[in-house]
Protein backbone atom coordinates (compact mmCIF):
# COMPACT_ATOMS: atom_id res chain seq x y z
CA UNK A 1 0.00 0.00 0.00
CA UNK A 2 1.50 3.48 -0.56
CA UNK A 3 1.36 5.23 2.47
CA UNK A 4 2.17 8.77 0.84
CA UNK A 5 -0.79 8.71 -0.83
CA UNK A 6 -2.75 7.25 2.03
CA UNK A 7 -1.66 10.42 4.10
CA UNK A 8 -2.62 12.97 0.98
CA UNK A 9 -6.30 10.85 1.28
CA UNK A 10 -6.43 10.89 5.24
CA UNK A 11 -5.59 14.98 5.10
CA UNK A 12 -8.10 15.40 2.09
CA UNK A 13 -10.96 13.26 4.11
CA UNK A 14 -9.99 16.14 7.69
CA UNK A 15 -9.83 19.00 5.93
CA UNK A 16 -13.41 18.50 4.30
CA UNK A 17 -14.74 21.43 3.03
CA UNK A 18 -11.93 23.77 4.03
CA UNK A 19 -9.55 24.05 1.28
CA UNK A 20 -5.73 23.61 1.68
CA UNK A 21 -5.13 27.85 2.38
CA UNK A 22 -7.98 28.37 4.85
CA UNK A 23 -6.83 24.61 6.79
CA UNK A 24 -3.22 26.18 6.62
CA UNK A 25 -4.33 29.65 8.04
CA UNK A 26 -6.28 27.83 10.38
CA UNK A 27 -3.27 25.79 11.71
CA UNK A 28 -1.43 29.35 11.90
CA UNK A 29 0.92 28.86 8.82
CA UNK A 30 1.19 32.35 6.57
CA UNK A 31 1.57 29.67 3.28
CA UNK A 32 0.17 26.93 2.41
CA UNK A 33 1.47 24.44 3.93
CA UNK A 34 -1.54 21.69 3.96
CA UNK A 35 -0.70 21.90 -0.01
CA UNK A 36 2.84 20.91 0.92
CA UNK A 37 1.53 17.85 2.62
CA UNK A 38 -0.36 16.76 0.41
CA UNK A 39 1.59 16.68 -2.64
CA UNK A 40 4.42 15.42 -0.30
CA UNK A 41 6.83 18.06 -0.76
CA UNK A 42 7.32 18.68 3.18
CA UNK A 43 7.08 15.79 5.79
CA UNK A 44 3.75 15.28 7.87
CA UNK A 45 4.50 14.23 11.31
CA UNK A 46 2.52 12.98 14.26
CA UNK A 47 2.58 16.10 15.58
CA UNK A 48 1.06 17.76 12.33
CA UNK A 49 -1.66 15.17 12.82
CA UNK A 50 -2.91 16.05 16.56
CA UNK A 51 -2.80 19.87 15.17
CA UNK A 52 -5.19 19.08 12.11
CA UNK A 53 -7.16 17.03 14.57
CA UNK A 54 -7.38 19.77 17.20
CA UNK A 55 -8.14 22.66 14.97
CA UNK A 56 -11.41 20.37 13.86
CA UNK A 57 -12.10 19.51 17.26
CA UNK A 58 -11.48 15.71 16.68
CA UNK A 59 -10.75 13.82 19.88
CA UNK A 60 -7.64 12.33 18.33
CA UNK A 61 -6.50 11.06 22.05
CA UNK A 62 -9.68 9.35 23.22
CA UNK A 63 -9.65 7.27 19.77
CA UNK A 64 -6.30 6.65 19.96
CA UNK A 65 -6.04 5.38 23.76
CA UNK A 66 -9.41 3.28 23.25
CA UNK A 67 -7.75 1.77 20.25
CA UNK A 68 -4.44 0.81 21.62
CA UNK A 69 -5.61 0.37 25.49
CA UNK A 70 -3.68 3.14 25.97
CA UNK A 71 -4.33 5.74 29.50
CA UNK A 72 -2.75 8.55 30.02
CA UNK A 73 -2.81 10.31 32.96
CA UNK A 74 -2.35 13.86 32.25
CA UNK A 75 -4.13 15.45 29.18
CA UNK A 76 -1.90 17.89 28.27
CA UNK A 77 0.88 15.43 27.84
CA UNK A 78 2.35 14.34 24.14
CA UNK A 79 1.33 10.95 23.17
CA UNK A 80 4.67 8.89 22.85
CA UNK A 81 2.87 7.34 19.77
CA UNK A 82 6.06 4.82 18.70
CA UNK A 83 6.51 4.01 22.11
CA UNK A 84 2.35 2.98 22.54
CA UNK A 85 2.20 0.80 19.22
CA UNK A 86 5.17 -1.28 19.92
CA UNK A 87 3.67 -1.70 23.10
CA UNK A 88 0.61 -2.60 21.78
CA UNK A 89 1.73 -4.82 19.13
CA UNK A 90 4.43 -6.57 22.14
CA UNK A 91 7.41 -7.92 21.33
CA UNK A 92 8.72 -7.09 17.98
CA UNK A 93 11.60 -8.08 16.49
CA UNK A 94 13.74 -5.07 15.95
CA UNK A 95 15.16 -6.19 12.88
CA UNK A 96 12.05 -6.89 11.27
CA UNK A 97 10.35 -3.48 12.51
CA UNK A 98 13.55 -1.99 10.48
CA UNK A 99 13.17 -3.68 7.53
CA UNK A 100 9.43 -2.86 7.44
CA UNK A 101 10.12 0.80 8.10
CA UNK A 102 12.67 1.21 5.87
CA UNK A 103 14.92 2.19 8.72
CA UNK A 104 18.24 1.66 10.71
CA UNK A 105 18.04 0.14 14.50
CA UNK A 106 19.66 3.75 15.31
CA UNK A 107 16.92 5.43 14.18
CA UNK A 108 14.26 2.83 15.72
CA UNK A 109 16.26 3.70 19.10
CA UNK A 110 16.29 7.54 18.72
CA UNK A 111 12.21 7.02 18.09
CA UNK A 112 11.84 4.94 21.09
CA UNK A 113 13.67 7.45 23.05
CA UNK A 114 11.36 10.16 21.36
CA UNK A 115 14.32 11.94 20.48
CA UNK A 116 12.76 12.68 16.52
CA UNK A 117 9.62 13.58 15.04
CA UNK A 118 7.84 10.37 14.17
CA UNK A 119 6.62 10.38 10.36
CA UNK A 120 3.01 10.24 9.83
CA UNK A 121 3.86 7.70 6.92
CA UNK A 122 5.81 5.59 9.78
CA UNK A 123 3.34 5.46 11.79
CA UNK A 124 0.66 4.24 9.62
CA UNK A 125 2.89 1.54 8.35
CA UNK A 126 3.76 0.40 12.03
CA UNK A 127 -0.37 0.29 12.86
CA UNK A 128 -0.67 -1.97 9.87
CA UNK A 129 2.34 -4.14 10.90
CA UNK A 130 -0.69 -6.79 11.77
CA UNK A 131 -4.09 -6.80 9.91
CA UNK A 132 -7.05 -4.43 10.76
CA UNK A 133 -5.11 -2.64 13.21
CA UNK A 134 -4.80 0.10 11.32
CA UNK A 135 -8.50 0.07 9.56
CA UNK A 136 -9.80 -0.33 12.92
CA UNK A 137 -7.86 3.11 13.83
CA UNK A 138 -8.77 5.24 10.77
CA UNK A 139 -12.38 4.38 10.60
CA UNK A 140 -12.49 6.54 14.26
CA UNK A 141 -11.31 9.87 11.90
CA UNK A 142 -12.67 9.26 8.47
CA UNK A 143 -14.61 7.19 6.77
CA UNK A 144 -12.94 4.33 5.54
CA UNK A 145 -14.23 4.21 1.83
CA UNK A 146 -13.13 7.54 1.18
CA UNK A 147 -9.37 6.30 1.20
CA UNK A 148 -9.20 4.48 -1.93
CA UNK A 149 -5.44 3.63 -1.70
CA UNK A 150 -6.45 1.55 1.06
CA UNK A 151 -9.98 -0.06 -0.22
CA UNK A 152 -9.16 -3.19 -1.44
CA UNK A 153 -6.95 -3.65 1.41
CA UNK A 154 -9.53 -3.04 3.98
CA UNK A 155 -12.26 -4.59 2.11
CA UNK A 156 -10.09 -7.86 2.26
CA UNK A 157 -9.00 -7.49 5.73
CA UNK A 158 -12.98 -6.97 7.13
CA UNK A 159 -13.60 -10.28 4.54
CA UNK A 160 -11.02 -12.41 6.64
CA UNK A 161 -12.03 -11.25 10.19
CA UNK A 162 -15.93 -11.51 9.06
CA UNK A 163 -15.67 -14.36 7.96
CA UNK A 164 -13.18 -15.69 10.13
CA UNK A 165 -15.38 -14.92 13.64
CA UNK A 166 -18.56 -15.89 12.17
CA UNK A 167 -17.22 -19.38 13.76
CA UNK A 168 -15.93 -18.63 16.88
CA UNK A 169 -13.97 -22.00 17.39
CA UNK A 170 -12.31 -20.53 13.66
CA UNK A 171 -9.12 -18.95 15.37
CA UNK A 172 -8.29 -21.86 17.59
CA UNK A 173 -8.18 -24.69 14.40
CA UNK A 174 -5.82 -22.01 13.00
CA UNK A 175 -3.65 -22.25 15.78
CA UNK A 176 -3.55 -26.19 15.87
CA UNK A 177 -2.27 -25.46 11.83
CA UNK A 178 0.56 -23.86 12.97
CA UNK A 179 1.75 -26.57 15.44
CA UNK A 180 4.94 -28.01 14.69
CA UNK A 181 3.01 -31.66 15.39
CA UNK A 182 0.80 -30.72 12.51
CA UNK A 183 3.37 -30.53 10.10
CA UNK A 184 5.16 -33.28 10.77
CA UNK A 185 1.68 -35.07 9.88
CA UNK A 186 2.77 -37.53 7.12
CA UNK A 187 -0.80 -36.53 6.03
CA UNK A 188 -3.61 -33.81 7.12
CA UNK A 189 -6.16 -35.76 9.45
CA UNK A 190 -9.34 -33.56 10.07
CA UNK A 191 -9.76 -35.92 13.39
CA UNK A 192 -6.29 -34.48 14.88
CA UNK A 193 -7.38 -31.17 13.84
CA UNK A 194 -10.45 -31.69 16.06
CA UNK A 195 -8.76 -33.05 19.04
CA UNK A 196 -5.84 -30.40 18.97
CA UNK A 197 -9.00 -27.25 18.89
CA UNK A 198 -11.12 -29.42 21.16
CA UNK A 199 -13.94 -29.38 18.72
CA UNK A 200 -16.24 -31.58 17.00
CA UNK A 201 -15.15 -33.59 13.71
CA UNK A 202 -17.65 -31.41 11.49
CA UNK A 203 -16.66 -27.95 13.51
CA UNK A 204 -13.25 -28.89 12.07
CA UNK A 205 -13.79 -29.68 8.86
CA UNK A 206 -16.24 -26.10 8.91
CA UNK A 207 -13.84 -23.73 10.53
CA UNK A 208 -11.21 -25.22 7.85
CA UNK A 209 -13.33 -24.51 5.04
CA UNK A 210 -14.06 -20.98 6.55
CA UNK A 211 -10.83 -20.16 7.27
CA UNK A 212 -9.58 -20.99 3.26
CA UNK A 213 -12.70 -19.07 2.27
CA UNK A 214 -11.32 -16.24 4.30
CA UNK A 215 -7.85 -16.25 3.04
CA UNK A 216 -6.54 -17.14 6.39
CA UNK A 217 -5.21 -20.20 5.27
CA UNK A 218 -4.24 -21.67 1.80
CA UNK A 219 -4.65 -25.30 1.08
CA UNK A 220 -1.63 -26.76 -0.71
CA UNK A 221 -2.19 -30.16 -1.82
CA UNK A 222 -3.42 -32.27 1.41
CA UNK A 223 -1.93 -29.94 3.93
CA UNK A 224 -3.03 -26.43 5.01
CA UNK A 225 -0.95 -23.65 5.36
CA UNK A 226 -1.95 -20.54 7.70
CA UNK A 227 -1.12 -17.14 6.66
CA UNK A 228 -1.21 -14.98 9.44
CA UNK A 229 0.71 -15.76 12.61
CA UNK A 230 -1.44 -13.81 15.03
CA UNK A 231 -4.20 -11.53 14.23
CA UNK A 232 -4.90 -8.60 16.68
CA UNK A 233 -8.41 -8.64 17.28
CA UNK A 234 -8.79 -6.29 20.41
CA UNK A 235 -11.55 -3.93 19.76
CA UNK A 236 -13.35 -5.87 17.59
CA UNK A 237 -16.82 -6.73 18.90
CA UNK A 238 -17.21 -9.99 16.65
CA UNK A 239 -14.55 -11.49 18.88
CA UNK A 240 -16.69 -11.34 21.92
CA UNK A 241 -18.24 -14.59 20.49
CA UNK A 242 -15.01 -16.07 20.53
CA UNK A 243 -14.48 -15.32 24.12
CA UNK A 244 -18.22 -16.44 24.98
CA UNK A 245 -17.26 -19.73 23.32
CA UNK A 246 -14.21 -20.32 25.41
CA UNK A 247 -15.54 -19.37 28.19
CA UNK A 248 -19.18 -21.52 27.96
CA UNK A 249 -16.22 -24.54 26.84
CA UNK A 250 -14.49 -23.53 30.26
CA UNK A 251 -17.43 -23.43 32.26
CA UNK A 252 -18.39 -26.86 31.56
CA UNK A 253 -14.83 -28.62 31.35
CA UNK A 254 -13.96 -26.98 35.16
CA UNK A 255 -17.33 -27.98 36.82
CA UNK A 256 -17.01 -27.74 40.50
CA UNK A 257 -18.26 -31.55 40.85
CA UNK A 258 -16.41 -32.73 38.02
CA UNK A 259 -12.67 -34.64 38.99
CA UNK A 260 -9.94 -32.69 37.92
CA UNK A 261 -6.69 -34.86 36.36
CA UNK A 262 -3.70 -31.96 37.05
CA UNK A 263 -1.21 -32.23 34.18
CA UNK A 264 2.15 -30.90 34.99
CA UNK A 265 3.34 -30.64 31.52
CA UNK A 266 0.72 -29.07 29.98
CA UNK A 267 -0.83 -27.85 32.84
CA UNK A 268 -4.47 -25.87 32.73
CA UNK A 269 -5.64 -23.43 35.43
CA UNK A 270 -8.28 -21.68 36.61
CA UNK A 271 -8.24 -18.80 39.45
CA UNK A 272 -11.20 -16.35 40.16
CA UNK A 273 -11.18 -13.55 42.57
CA UNK A 274 -13.64 -10.93 43.27
CA UNK A 275 -12.27 -7.77 44.95
CA UNK A 276 -14.15 -4.02 45.88
CA UNK A 277 -12.35 -1.77 43.72
CA UNK A 278 -12.23 2.70 42.86
CA UNK A 279 -11.66 3.39 39.66
CA UNK A 280 -7.56 3.97 40.03
CA UNK A 281 -7.60 0.38 41.12
CA UNK A 282 -10.05 -0.83 37.94
CA UNK A 283 -7.55 1.21 35.53
CA UNK A 284 -4.37 -0.41 36.75
CA UNK A 285 -5.67 -3.79 37.02
CA UNK A 286 -6.71 -3.38 33.28
CA UNK A 287 -2.90 -1.94 32.68
CA UNK A 288 -1.58 -5.17 34.11
CA UNK A 289 -3.79 -7.76 32.37
CA UNK A 290 -2.58 -5.98 29.02
CA UNK A 291 1.08 -6.14 30.60
CA UNK A 292 0.41 -9.94 31.36
CA UNK A 293 -0.29 -10.32 27.36
CA UNK A 294 2.65 -8.77 26.43
CA UNK A 295 4.28 -10.94 29.12
CA UNK A 296 2.33 -13.91 27.32
CA UNK A 297 3.71 -12.86 23.57
CA UNK A 298 7.26 -12.31 24.60
CA UNK A 299 7.02 -15.82 26.65
CA UNK A 300 5.86 -17.95 23.07
CA UNK A 301 8.29 -15.59 20.97
CA UNK A 302 11.06 -17.33 23.24
CA UNK A 303 9.31 -20.24 23.03
CA UNK A 304 11.82 -22.57 20.93
CA UNK A 305 10.22 -26.21 21.82
CA UNK A 306 8.47 -27.56 19.20
CA UNK A 307 4.71 -26.38 19.24
CA UNK A 308 2.54 -29.67 20.25
CA UNK A 309 -0.78 -28.38 21.74
CA UNK A 310 -2.61 -25.07 21.42
CA UNK A 311 -3.40 -22.82 24.52
CA UNK A 312 -6.39 -20.72 25.21
CA UNK A 313 -5.74 -17.83 27.61
CA UNK A 314 -8.84 -16.02 28.93
CA UNK A 315 -8.43 -13.20 31.37
CA UNK A 316 -11.16 -10.99 32.69
CA UNK A 317 -12.11 -7.73 34.77
CA UNK A 318 -15.62 -6.85 35.20
CA UNK A 319 -17.85 -4.60 36.95
CA UNK A 320 -20.29 -6.47 38.18
CA UNK A 321 -22.87 -3.95 37.32
CA UNK A 322 -22.53 -4.95 33.77
CA UNK A 323 -24.26 -8.57 34.41
CA UNK A 324 -27.13 -6.73 36.40
CA UNK A 325 -27.68 -3.97 33.48
CA UNK A 326 -27.69 -6.88 30.86
CA UNK A 327 -30.07 -8.80 32.84
CA UNK A 328 -32.18 -6.12 33.30
CA UNK A 329 -32.21 -4.81 29.89
CA UNK A 330 -33.11 -8.46 28.80
CA UNK A 331 -36.04 -8.71 30.95
CA UNK A 332 -34.01 -12.08 32.87
CA UNK A 333 -34.56 -12.41 36.28
CA UNK A 334 -31.91 -13.85 38.43
CA UNK A 335 -33.07 -17.42 39.44
CA UNK A 336 -34.13 -17.05 43.72
CA UNK A 337 -31.84 -18.85 46.25
CA UNK A 338 -33.35 -19.63 49.13
CA UNK A 339 -32.55 -18.82 52.62
CA UNK A 340 -29.25 -21.09 54.02
CA UNK A 341 -29.53 -22.84 50.65
CA UNK A 342 -25.71 -24.22 50.42
CA UNK A 343 -23.41 -21.75 47.93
Amino acid sequence: MNYQNLTKEILIALRGELNQRELSSKLGYQFNQVGKWEAGATLFHWQDFIKVCEVNSIPWRKHTEEIFLFHSTHDDQTLPLFQILCQFHGPLDFDDLAAALGKSRSSLQRLLQNQVKLDFVDALRLMDYRPYVLQSWLSRFVACDKLPSAAEKFERETLMLKSLLSLPFAPIVNAALRLDSYRALEKHSDQWVATQAGVSLLEARAALSKLVESGAVQKRNDTYIGLFQEITMLKVPEFRRVTQYLNESIAEKFRPDRATKPDLTNPSISATRVYPASHEASRAIADAIVEFHHKVSQILKSDRGKKTHVRAVVLHSLDMSILAESSVAAGVARPAVAENAPL
